[in-house]
């Protein structure tokens, strides 16, 4: 081949897994599953072997590593190309978002409260002045963003004064996050003058369910009150639903119903409760809601893939804690004048500091550096600091994501499947390639399975295809039916596919 070697495209990068391989597209912000051959040569590639070495090791035809090339995922070199993630060094971090619990109070006593609020009198709380301390040592540190929580915020009666204060010192996110029972419409318009956002929490769709879960009749209807006034204010609002064995039936219809009132659908969202405060109860835990799901990913800042470095939440007495959900995690207490001396003290800027390179699992997955951890989930869940989140599903050792198995067999086939577009197609030696340049990843096509793919064209239907094969090869109709079908679940499973024709033009020739 005389190419000298291989080189990732600019601000792309390798990492690898126990099992299998990520690649790293910092420039747009993506990140891709490489499998097969093509993790193959990547390895190899990484490790200094020329192009013919790689070809030679792998067994390819030239026009193999061509269409890589084709596919803008590797260039050829005349030297080893290969660079390092360049994963950020440890520094300290800066204060970037803070949670202030100004109460312990609440109207209502939810079963999952993670802050054990209640309407019994609190202990002693910080007061006014010592608020606006911690308010204006943050902005000193260069927080922006700032959630004002509880308890029920708006029982504390300097709330506003406090709110006015946090933007008069510059904080460009504010939020009051309450149940929306006690807001009316002359505080609603305030909020729509001042320009802060609101979070509130709804259970369910049905009164019965939200109100059995607030423990207080009739919370349903004021909760619906307030979002419905926040909405006609145009004050930016979203929706907390905690899923718990309670209202696990009704999150489809919850997010319907607030969808129905006005709120952005890109604004609700969807959290199984958590072990913190009353929502330790292990008969919360929903019985068939999946409490496992794929990680987020954010690859903008390496720096920042975790959740919680820059922030910390402030509760009513003073102490200071690295995240809401993880209270025990007591870094120091806000005594005034001492808010700098706890964010940059050892205690905090260790735990920012912890990367999915020393977690349990984690280390060894090759989404590490891209995965938005939670490590107070992880910690409130199994008292490890530095154990694997049980949120996450994925298991790096064999390398599959969860309900991969047996997903062929649940999807169906569409009448007239489409390939999807940017996929590279050759035909090298009388067998079919594809390559996907979205995700990295190659597959290799049988002589019958190319003729199929050539055929997904959004045109052919299923019966048109099976008709050409029949009329190309020898076989018994049944068996290339079932074939076709196969091969075409196979595309769609792969992701291969965009879907089917519009309406009218799912009529099959037959």
């Amino acid at each position: 081949m005389e190419k000298g070697y291989i080189r990732l495209r600019e601000d792309c990068f390798l990492v690898r897994g126990a099992k299998n391989s990520a690649l790293y597209d910092l420039k747009r912000g993506r990140i891709y599953r490489v499998k097969g051959l093509v993790e193959e040569v990547l390895k190899l590639g990484s490790q200094g072997f020329s192009v013919d070495e790689i070809a030679s090791r792998l067994g390819l035809k030239e026009d193999f590593l061509q269409l890589l090339s084709e596919g803008d995922v590797i260039s050829f070199v005349p030297e080893k190309g290969f660079k390092p993630l360049p994963v950020p060094e440890p520094k300290e971090e800066n204060l970037r978002f803070m949670w202030l619990e100004v109460t312990s109070r609440c109207n209502l006593r939810c079963l999952h409260c993670y802050a054990g609020a209640d309407a019994l009198k609190p202990l002693e709380e910080l007061s006014t002045e010592a608020w606006k301390g911690a308010i204006r040592e943050g902005a000193a540190l260069g927080c922006r963003d700032i959630q004002f929580t509880g308890g029920e915020a708006t029982l504390r009666k300097d709330l506003w004064d406090l709110v006015e204060f946090a933007k008069a010192e510059g904080y460009e996110f504010v939020e009051i996050f309450t149940n929306a029972t006690t807001l009316n419409r002359e505080r609603v318009r305030w909020m729509a003058e001042v320009g802060i956002n609101v979070a509130v929490s709804l259970y369910s769709y049905k009164p019965e369910v939200h109100d059995r879960i607030t423990g207080r009749k009739g919370s349903f209807e004021r909760t619906v009150e307030g979002i419905r006034t926040l909405v006609e204010h145009e004050v930016p609002v979203r929706i907390a639903i905690i899923v718990m064995r309670e209202n696990e039936e009704d999150v489809k219809g919850t997010m319907e119903f607030v969808q129905k009132l006005g709120v952005d659908p890109s604004q609700v969202g969807v959290d199984v409760v958590r072990p913190t405060g009353r929502g330790r109860d292990e008969d919360l835990i929903p019985k068939w809601y999946p409490r496992t799901t794929c990680p987020d990913f954010w690859i903008r800042d390496l720096s920042q893939t975790r959740c919680w470095p820059g922030k910390i939440a402030i509760t009513s007495q003073g102490d200071v804690i690295p995240c809401i959900f993880a209270r025990d995690l007591v870094v120091g207490r806000y005594k005034g004048g001492n808010l700098a001396e706890i964010v940059r003290g050892p205690q905090l800027q260790k735990l920012w500091s912890i990367t999915l390179d020393e977690v349990e699992v984690c280390k060894d997955c090759e989404y590490r550096y891209a995965c938005w951890d939670c490590r107070a989930i992880a910690y409130t869940t199994t008292g490890n600091l530095y154990a694997k989140s049980p949120r996450c599903a994925y298991d790096p050792y064999d390398g599959r994501w969860p309900y991969e198995e047996g997903r062929m067999e649940m999807e169906g086939v569409p009448e007239r499947p489409w390939s999807r577009e940017g996929l590279i197609f050759r035909e090298i030696d009388g067998e079919g390639v594809i390559f996907d340049p979205e995700t990295g990843s190659m597959h290799s096509l049988t002589k019958t399975a190319a003729l199929i793919w050539k055929l997904c064209d959004g045109r052919h239907c299923l019966d048109d295809i099976v008709k050409e094969i029949l009329e190309r090869f020898e076989a018994q109709p049944d068996e290339v039916r079932k074939d076709v079908e196969e091969t075409v679940r196979k595309f769609q499973t792969l992701g291969l596919l965009k879907g089917e024709t519009s309406e009218d033009a799912k009529s099959c020739r037959i």
